[in-house]
């Protein structure tokens, strides 16, 4: 199989099977009908596969799911609403679904993905029987980047600082209409708020070492010393063994310190918001949906049982559908998720982009109808030159998600529109929907935390770096809205906060996405 000269993952270790079921009515799939459904799978390919059992199982209360969108017409212009966006339309009524994964064995990787979406298209079989089988999907893996520069998120890679820091080493300059409704006591900015992180994790290792190592370094002693600010969720030993081996080729250096990256940006902007950093990548950025939907189930219980706090979910991390997959089509140098969205209606191949939707359309209503939402990394794919940016990914692209695309280094003259980064996608679906803020550029990054080693193994001698995508955009859009929320009433929701960002636009990127300028200063610094 060749190579995609961009991107390219390592999936499908061990072969499994994602199924999702929607029933009405009970608090738990029972085991009589998953087991028959699995007979039900080995029937209809008894000399290409068999499945050996169920992996992993999740039940969860979740909005019925369906394929309505956000927007508007083509013919009808934008809706002026007092956020400057159209609310997001979740429908009812809850059903639970469960999750669950097979192993699968006996067949390649290119003869399993026939199966899975010809197994997608028997489930019309037991379409009318409840439980209901939503979708049956190989277990993909989801990441941050395509590869090589230019291109923001793990794929870019970080960039050395080389300046010893002596104090808290840079603060973010917001909007000035939103500063006079935030506390003057910027320490204040945050309280009695949480903040969901879903990414990846630091070893315990790691955090010895950078604690040992860089006891000067503020973020390492405020994030790492203590569970006060943040507390981390480490995957199961299961998904661990699992993701171990799972990686972007050619990218010389972990990535466990994404999510720390992230958590410093929010912990800059709001400090006194809770971080709590759930585990869904592994240290090469890389995770599936069985990794996803695991994270998932960590927060659905925060949220469940701590009902009167206040949250916003941040998912610097996006799905993407492997090469190999996109060679089963006939179309080996395919990349843009448009193109694939232009086989809706004309191939069985989509099934997989609608369990994408489906997945993500899950997290984000849990998320909203809890008054909170996510904010979501639109993606990296973008290339100098291109003739049209890329469209935003999953969960960026859901229905109640909020999509956050990177605003250039320099991005505008005066009457002119603001211009987006070379690597950010569109920011959300549509696109006057989705946010636009500092992401950082080649050479001139976002200053942050950073406790890993450089690529090719150069030592890190201070615990910063400076990197840049679309995920750190999120991060900044994720801190203002903690921040804002934190001056709200007790019963305000996160959507709320988000419509108050919406208003301090400074503009609109060429794609009609609203862009808000938001500056890093670096303020204490020696040789």
């Amino acid at each position: 199989m060749e190579n995609n000269p961009r991107f390219e993952v390592r999936y499908f270790q061990p072969n499994q099977l994602v199924y999702l079921v929607r029933h009405p009515g009970a608090d738990t799939l029972d085991e009589n009908y998953i087991q028959d459904l699995i007979h039900w799978s080995n029937n209809q390919f008894p000399d290409i596969f068999s499945i050996k059992g169920v992996m992993v199982k999740y039940e969860t209360g979740m909005p019925k799911y369906s394929f309505s969108t956000r927007g508007i017409p083509s013919n009808k212009q934008p809706v002026d609403t007092p956020g400057g966006r159209i609310r997001p339309k979740v429908r009812g009524p809850q059903d639970p679904f469960t999750i669950f994964a097979a192993n699968v064995e006996g067949a390649d990787q290119q003869v399993l993905a026939r199966m899975a979406h010809l197994l997608d298209t028997k489930k019309t079989e037991r379409i009318k029987e409840i439980p209901t089988l939503e979708a049956v999907s190989l277990n993909w893996l989801g990441n941050g980047s395509a590869e090589g520069p230019p291109t923001g998120g793990p794929g870019g890679p970080p960039e050395f600082y080389g300046v010893a820091m002596v104090e808290q080493p840079y603060f973010f300059n917001l909007p000035a209409g939103l500063v006079p409704r935030l506390s003057t006591n910027i320490d204040l900015r945050g309280k009695d708020v949480h903040v969901a992180i879903l990414d990846s994790l630091f070893s315990d290792a790691d955090k010895t070492r950078a604690l040992t190592s860089w006891p000067g370094n503020p973020l390492v002693s405020e994030l790492l010393s203590t569970a006060n600010i943040l507390e981390v969720y480490p995957y199961s030993a299961q998904t661990e063994a699992r993701l171990r081996n799972d990686m972007i080729q050619n990218l010389p250096h972990k990535m466990s310190s994404h999510g720390l990256f992230s958590a410093g940006i929010i912990h800059a902007i709001a400090p006194s918001a809770k971080l709590h950093l759930i585990q869904i990548l592994n240290e090469k950025c890389v995770g599936d949906l069985l990794s996803l939907v695991d994270g998932f189930s960590r927060l659905v219980e925060l949220m469940l049982n701590n009902p009167t706090w206040k949250w916003v979910v941040n998912a610097s991390f996006l799905l993407d559908f492997p090469i190999g997959y996109l060679e089963l089509l006939g179309i080996p140098n395919l990349w843009p998720i448009e193109l694939l969205l232009s086989l809706v209606g004309e191939s069985e191949f989509i099934s997989w982009f609608d369990l994408q939707g489906l997945i993500s359309k899950l997290l984000g209503d849990f998320v909203y109808l809890r008054g909170s939402m996510v904010i979501a990394a639109a993606g990296n794919d973008g290339l100098p030159g291109q003739a049209a940016r890329p469209g935003p990914h999953y969960p960026a692209a859901a229905d109640s998600v909020l999509g956050v695309g990177a605003m250039a280094q320099n991005p505008s003259t005066p009457g002119n529109p603001i211009n987006p980064a070379a690597y950010s996608n569109i920011a959300d679906t549509p696109p006057f929907e989705g946010l636009t803020t500092l992401g950082g550029e080649v050479g001139a990054g976002i200053l942050g935390i950073y406790i890993d080693d450089f690529p090719n193994g150069v030592q890190n001698p201070d615990g910063w770096c400076r990197w840049f995508g679309t995920s750190f955009s999120t991060a900044v859009a994720s801190g203002m809205t903690a921040a804002r929320l934190s001056e709200l009433g007790p019963l305000a929701t996160t959507e709320q906060a988000i419509n108050d960002l919406f208003q301090e636009k400074a503009g609109n990127t060429p794609d009609s996405e609203v862009a808000i300028k938001v500056e890093q200063v670096v303020k204490s610094m020696r040789n």
